[in-house]
């Protein structure tokens, strides 16, 4: 097995409402600073210091509370995008995520191809990171923590880093981290060359346990993470939104989220259901419907931007939020052999009704129904499949919305002229069940202009009628 560790040092400040990346800001926990942004550190401010002295230290320091729901919740979005990458993640709260990529690395061409891609998407995330890759997942979490963003390959290389790592990286508390440096240890390395019955009778059990997990000498189960059966996310946003303009860049996260959610479940989107949260309390729903499944950020996006043209909004939003409860399978989606410009074909319903809205077009689904009238009914687009029907290919495709009364002209149908009739006929006689009864005989005709008609003979009224034309 091999680990890659996704360190996010900053998710506590990332996530507050009230950072301003300009003015120096720091979360408070307990009493004393989790974390500050780069310009309360350049006034002195450290993590681990009373906030009072924080304060004192720097007169413009603004302080916000820590909200560990929320890096909660944020972890766990990062955990689904992180999906895409391997199918075995493990979150290590509060701001670190494990996924084992052993497997992973023959999808994507190698350790190095693997992590030059994740690198790549993780600039494109609003949260600042650090990854590692190490043999067992201990290494790679506590590598990563001490500031190594290196793929280790083996245990050899992992032991020879941690020569370098300080002690106080290690998960022990104050009281034992102290009676290691009474000891004269500074190093995480010189641990494992103690004797093991000392430091289970200094440090206890568990900590020798670690250890062994450590080095790869005892197996290490991670619990695992799993994506949840339906995509729902919130974005608070940074600022109220009073234009639609300004709901691009939210909707744009939420729809990368998704992206990433979608892939890892080998499934596509075909309804999305947008939330906005007003700043009056009031609350609003729309829906972008999609005539084929889609699980592309860039192409669903695009769609969307048609569908915010049409928004108006009556009040600043405060919050937007997108939910998907039903998934189309896309497993195995093969590549674009015209390099996606077909999709602007097979987009057009869609991006139409994001323009027109959803009753301005419709598909047309046929019907197990011999009457004409009652052959087909209005869809969605794409919706659902028209079962396949023997009968069509002598049918025209468009229907008069009436059908049109013919003039006799001895014995003869007339338009514009005397219409000549082909030899075959289709003879219906149905409808008794429901009190819509017909008997009629239909015939392709052709005019003079050689157009080819659709026409019938009512045997009830005896008079000849046009229902449609095929060219």
């Amino acid at each position: 097995m091999h680990w890659l560790a996704i360190h996010f040092p900053q998710l506590a400040l990332e996530v507050s409402t009230t950072a301003i990346d300009e003015q120096p800001h720091a979360i408070d926990d307990r009493r004393h600073i989790h974390c500050c942004n780069a310009a309360a550190a350049a006034s002195g401010v450290q993590p681990g210091q009373p906030t009072a002295a924080a304060r004192a230290i720097c007169a413009r320091l603004s302080v916000s509370e820590r909200d560990t729901a929320r890096e909660q919740r944020t972890l766990e979005q990062l955990a689904i995008w992180a999906w895409q990458y391997s199918s075995q993640i493990s979150l290590r709260t509060p701001d670190l995520l494990l996924l084992e990529i052993a497997r992973s690395q023959k999808l994507f061409g190698g350790l190095r191809a693997l992590v030059e891609r994740l690198r790549d998407s993780l600039d494109s995330l609003p949260h600042r990171a650090r990854h590692c890759a190490a043999p067992t997942p201990n290494a790679a979490a506590l590598l990563v923590g001490a500031g190594y963003q290196c793929n280790f390959r083996d245990q050899q290389a992992v032991h020879r880093a941690l020569a370098h790592v300080p002690l106080r990286q290690l998960p022990i508390d104050a009281k034992h981290l102290r009676i290691l440096h009474d000891s004269g240890l500074r190093h995480v390395a010189e641990l494992l060359h103690l004797p093991r019955d000392g430091l289970t009778q200094r440090l206890g059990k568990d900590f020798l346990l670690w250890l062994d997990r450590l080095t790869g000498q005892v197996a290490d189960p991670q619990p695992p993470f799993t994506p949840p059966a339906h995509f729902q996310q919130r974005l608070l946003l940074p600022a109220d939104a009073s234009s639609t303009r300004q709901l691009r860049f939210a909707a744009r996260r939420l729809l990368q989220h998704l992206a990433s959610y979608l892939t890892s479940m080998q499934g596509g989107a075909m309804e999305l259901r947008w939330r906005l949260y007003f700043n009056d309390g009031r609350e609003d729903c729309f829906e972008l419907h999609l005539a084929t499944p889609k699980r592309d950020a860039d192409t669903l996006f695009a769609l969307m931007q048609e569908r915010l043209e049409r928004l108006r909004l009556p009040a600043p939003v405060r919050k937007l939020a997108l939910e998907v409860d039903r998934l189309e399978v896309l497993a195995g989606m093969p590549g674009d052999l015209f390099d996606g410009k077909q999709d602007t074909l097979h987009d057009l319903p869609t991006r139409l009704r994001a323009r027109l809205g959803d009753d301005a077009v419709q598909g047309l689904e046929l019907v197990a129904e011999h009457r004409p009238e009652y052959a087909s009914r209005a869809v969605p687009p794409g919706s659902v499949r028209s079962p396949p029907s023997h009968h069509l290919a002598r049918r025209p495709v468009w229907l008069l919305p009436r059908a049109q009364s013919l003039r006799i002209k001895d014995g003869q149908p007339w338009l514009n002229g005397p219409l000549t009739l082909e030899a075959d006929r289709e003879r219906l006689e149905s409808g008794w069940w429901d009190n819509h009864p017909m008997r009629r005989d239909y015939y392709i005709a052709r005019d003079r202009d050689c157009r080819r008609l659709w026409i019938y003979h009512d045997l009830r009224d005896s008079g000849w009628y046009l229902h449609g034309i095929f060219d």
